[in-house]
């Protein structure tokens, strides 16, 4: 090897620092042999981390009329701002999925399709639901043909807008009341051999709409909506404020001590939020309009609240969820005016408080679409 260094081609009578200038002494072959070591090692960093499967992307979605629900696995292209999803796969009925993800272990919880209460209907004359129940599955990733070995179906409550948040073998999972406007929280314990969750007791800490939680390490945050109001002089409905809660998980009790409820939105419906680290990211969709909106927040320990950035639109659609690990963030969406299936990849500054968004791009076709964003052990 050290021979044919040596017969590189001179083009100049000194020795040139710098690699791409052709100027290659053929007097100091170790030097040269350094250097084009040093520029292969940087190439081969290069390619691997624009295809480096560090992050790891699960989607669920529900179909547009049967109730099937379906899954996607994708590996992350930060460089690109990509996903390289695999087939759609479907493993039940329901409605709302949610999942979550932590290396290659994932919960998804969703509602019940509900049914007609006979009995009650026909007391009353009227067409009365039952209560809609919760489920939930606990599933494995094969990372190989990007698909998930799911476990059973398994009842766990009655309520209505589940959402979930794993970390390592701890659940967090919260959900709106059955008939009314009241917010709950579970916390489990995951069995992965037997794809179970041993749940705590269920637990009312607020009240709103269409909760949504996620966790890191002993964090847990929780956005949601509030209830509806008229104005008491002109009867018009008032637009829905949005809220969060911070909270600290603790597994031996399994329970989660809640802070207070913070306002961070004066406008807005489906928030959806996210946590990594201090660093808090969450989505929604506008008060009227199908615009979609997003904030970037910091956690502070101390006091147990979010310091948010402003709110920044960012694209329209409706049903925004995203997740975000080690500043890459992706995002999915369902059209504005119809069942197609949209995804963004994007950037968290913490400095400025803002995402640098990929390309829009359509990835399937569905309703409530969900995602969850985790990093790949190497």
């Amino acid at each position: 090897m050290l021979e044919r260094v040596g017969f590189l081609p001179v083009r100049g009578p000194e020795w040139v620092r710098g690699i791409g200038t052709g100027a290659f002494a053929i007097g100091d072959p170790m030097k040269v042999m350094t250097e084009v070591v040093v520029l292969c090692l940087v190439m081969l960093s290069v390619t691997s981390s624009a295809s480096d499967p560090s992050f790891l992307v699960v989607e669920i979605h529900e179909s547009k009329k049967s109730g099937n629900l379906w899954s996607h696995v994708g590996i992350v292209d930060p460089l690109n701002k990509t996903v390289e999803w695999g087939e759609s796969q479907k493993y039940d009925k329901g409605h709302l999925p949610v999942v979550s993800v932590d290396g290659l272990n994932v919960v998804e919880v969703h509602q019940g399709l509900e049914k007609q209460d006979l009995l009650s209907s026909f007391a009353s004359g009227d067409r009365v639901m039952k209560a809609p129940r919760l489920f939930y599955h606990v599933g494995v990733v094969n990372l190989e043909t990007k698909t998930i070995s799911w476990g059973e179906s398994h009842k766990y409550g009655k309520g209505r807008w589940p959402s979930v948040a794993l970390e390592g073998q701890l659940v967090a999972e919260v959900h709106q009341a059955k008939d009314g406007e009241f917010l709950w929280y579970h916390v489990g314990n995951i069995d992965l051999a037997n794809k179970i969750i041993e749940w705590g007791p269920s637990t009312q800490y607020d009240r709103g709409w269409f909760p949504a939680i996620d966790t890191d390490g002993s964090f847990a945050v929780e956005a949601h909506r509030s209830l509806r109001k008229r104005n008491k002089w002109t009867d018009e409905e008032e637009p829905t404020r949005l809220f969060c809660h911070v909270g600290m998980l603790n597994a031996d009790t399994r329970s989660i001590s809640w802070s207070e409820s913070q306002k961070y939105d004066e406008k807005g419906k489906f928030p959806n939020i996210a946590v990594s680290g201090q660093l808090v990211v969450e989505a929604h969709q506008s008060h009227k309009e199908n615009a979609l909106w997003y904030h970037v927040g910091v956690i502070d320990v101390a006091d147990r609240i979010i310091t948010w950035g402003d709110s920044r639109k960012y694209d329209l659609g409706r049903m925004p969820t995203l997740d975000f690990q080690d500043r890459t963030v992706v995002e999915v969406h369902q059209s504005r005016k119809s069942d197609k299936l949209w995804y963004h990849v994007g950037t968290v500054d913490e400095q400025t408080k803002t995402i640098s968004w990929g390309e829009s791009y359509k990835y399937d076709k569905g309703f409530y679409p969900n995602i969850s964003v985790t990093r790949l052990a190497r």
